[in-house]
């Protein structure tokens, strides 16, 4: 355990909402806080208010101390984050701090931070940014896996370090496909230069006694407002390194800071500049700012605002203090454009089993903008997703990163939020999509929508893959309603329980065959009832782990038979289909067959009847 960090003493009065005690020491670099949680620092020297004035903090009263961080982007401009409060208690002696929802490392003096740890863990914030960076962890750095530069436990510097690794990357297409620059034409008078001579002015400066002849030149100016961000971002996360640097660091962490520093300096040798003053310049710029055949600046500038958006800025001081940058990130924003990301992802999924096309026109919005009045685009509404068809909204979803208990459907501005977005895209499908919640289901009385909480179903809290089970759950039940057959398609497909296999149980007849399920003249019509429940009881004797073959079922397979040919009769084949699936579940050792059946005659519902594949029992 790293000796700078503080240990808790214990935790407030049950009253007083404190969540840890801790007492002042001079040698503790970093104290732990939870997200919009409250600690205590006691037993502190009496220059400690001077000292928090030095880490940048605005005073707003006496003993009353905020810091805040502009947001950066067109959809928040002007808007600010406060990330942490202190108030003085007992005479001074006592700190007491407030954290928000923006986590990470803060200076509450020149040589102390506070971590504002969130409420999943730094594991899962790693993973969330993974995607958001569309990365994966077996993703190579430079030909090392990162996860062998990342450390076992995973926390802020880990995700500094994919800050990095994306900025690197970003650079790296910039450096290959070119940077922005300006041409100025200048002229000058020297007997060594370069470019073409302007005989004319050569001669007449000649007639006046100067015998340099006069160049025109092209000079390349890099200075722009798209390089001065990448290089403000750069510089700021190579201090963001340095204040995090240990002794214990990777040769790759040496190594990504060193490439880090080479390209940060190789700005500077093109005579690019930065600092705090051009942050309006860079709050403005946008990808869309950019001549289209430099689009390819989009990523290495997202990573850059991400970067400048995060960090607090620097704390200068005097003496044997040293410059520092905290860095936080916002976790509701995070959050959003996670959720953003697991939605198109499982969209994809659901149409990648999907053989009918049902979903091919069927897509995820993010954060759309809507106008209720015609002519006045600044009056808008602007939910966090959207599920759309053609023109169609099938689903509209907010991300909520509410602490476990919080219901947003209880919370007014929440729910009016969310219904009023309903109303103007005439949508009945509605969604808070949220980690730490218990999922729940509710219909709106006057209208017969459903509201739901989208949440992972586990005990254990939180997770990536709990939640995108969730996401995908949610997509694939509200699709299923336009398209009864993608039940079908999942079953088969699709993801399915842990430890149950699946496969298609017909004679000849595989998962390519499942674009016919509705055809009446396919391999799923069963106008002969005996040669079909034949072929599906031979097909399950093949795949079955249970029975050898379709002797060891009981009756030699008959009552099975039997039970299939019971269904078959009990509807039309004129105007049903029917898609036998095999089961298997090794962790149980039970085996079964779903029979799906299509009313292709009507409305194309779907029915499913399970039959059980019984094994005779051996002999004694």
């Amino acid at each position: 355990m790293d000796e700078r960090i503080a240990t808790s003493v214990g935790r407030g009065e049950p009253a007083s909402s404190v969540d840890a005690v801790y007492e002042y020491d001079p040698e503790i670099r970093t104290y732990p806080i939870p997200e919009r949680g409250t600690i205590e620092i006691r037993d502190c020297p009496e220059s400690i208010d001077r000292q928090i004035e030095r880490a940048s903090f605005t005073v707003e009263a006496q003993g009353l101390y905020r810091k805040s961080q502009q947001a950066i982007g067109p959809a928040e401009e002007g808007r600010e984050y406060e990330v942490l409060t202190i108030r003085l208690h007992d005479g001074g002696s006592t700190l007491r701090i407030d954290a928000t929802d923006l986590v990470g490392t803060v200076s509450i003096t020149p040589n102390a931070t506070v971590r504002i740890d969130p409420k999943v863990d730094w594991e899962h914030i790693f993973d969330m940014l993974l995607a958001v960076y569309e990365q994966k962890r077996s993703a190579e750095y430079r030909g090392v896996p990162t996860d062998q530069v990342l450390e076992d436990g995973t926390d802020l510097k880990d995700v500094l370090v994919i800050l990095a690794i994306n900025f690197l990357d970003g650079l790296s297409t910039i450096r290959r496909r070119g940077f922005i620059r300006d041409l100025n034409v200048c002229r000058v008078n020297d007997m060594d230069g370069r470019g073409q001579i302007d005989l004319e002015q050569t001669l007449l400066n000649q007639a006046h006694g100067k015998l340099q002849p006069q160049w025109i030149q092209n000079e390349v100016d890099y200075d722009n407002a798209a390089n001065s961000l990448l290089q403000y971002a750069g510089r700021t996360l190579l201090r963001l390194f340095q204040d995090g640097a240990r002794d214990d660091w990777s040769r790759q962490h040496q190594r990504i800071y060193s490439e880090l520093d080479r390209e940060v300096a190789r700005l500077e040798e093109m005579g690019v500049t930065s600092d705090a003053q051009r942050v309006g310049d860079y709050h403005e710029l946008s990808v869309e700012d950019l001549p289209r055949q430099r689009r390819y600046y989009a990523d290495a500038l997202y990573v850059s605002k991400t970067i400048l958006s995060s960090s607090l800025g620097h704390q200068f001081s005097d003496g044997r203090y040293e410059l520092s940058v905290d860095y936080v990130m916002n976790m509701e924003s995070l959050f959003e454009e996670y959720s953003q990301v697991v939605l198109e992802n499982q969209l994809d999924e659901i149409s990648g089993y999907d053989y009918l096309g049902a979903t091919s026109e069927v897509a995820m919005r993010g954060s759309p903008t809507v106008t209720p009045f015609e002519g006045e685009g600044d009056v808008f509404h602007q939910p966090d997703h959207e599920l759309i068809e053609g023109d169609e909204t099938l689903a509209v979803l907010d991300s909520k990163y509410y602490a476990e208990g919080k219901d947003p459907v209880k919370r007014s501005p929440s729910r009016s939020r969310l219904f009023s977005y309903a109303y103007l895209l005439e949508a009945d499908e509605l969604g808070f999509l949220c980690p730490l919640m218990e999922p729940k289901e509710r219909t709106v009385v006057q209208s017969d929508a459903r509201l739901r909480v989208v949440a992972p179903q586990t005990d254990a809290g939180f997770s990536p893959s709990a939640y995108e089970a969730a996401i995908h759950d949610y997509l694939f039940a509200v699709l299923v309603e336009e398209e009864p057959a993608l039940e079908i398609m999942r079953e088969v497909e699709g993801p399915t329980p842990d430890g149950i296999e699946t496969a298609i149980c017909l004679e000849g007849v595989d998962a390519t065959a499942l674009p016919e399920v509705k055809s009446m003249s396919g391999p799923f019509a069963y106008r002969n009832k005996r040669q079909f429940s034949w072929s599906i009881l031979q097909m399950a004797g093949r795949l079955s782990w249970l029975a050898g073959n379709i002797t060891e079922f009981e009756d030699e397979g008959n009552w099975a038979r039997d039970q299939i040919e019971l269904e078959l009769d009990d509807r039309s084949p004129y105007a049903y289909t029917c898609v036998p699936v095999f089961c298997s579940d090794r962790t149980r050792s039970e085996e079964w067959i779903d029979l799906y059946f299509i009313n292709t005659g009507d409305d194309g519902s779907v029915e499913s009847v399970r039959v059980d594949l019984r094994t005779e029992p051996s002999p004694p």
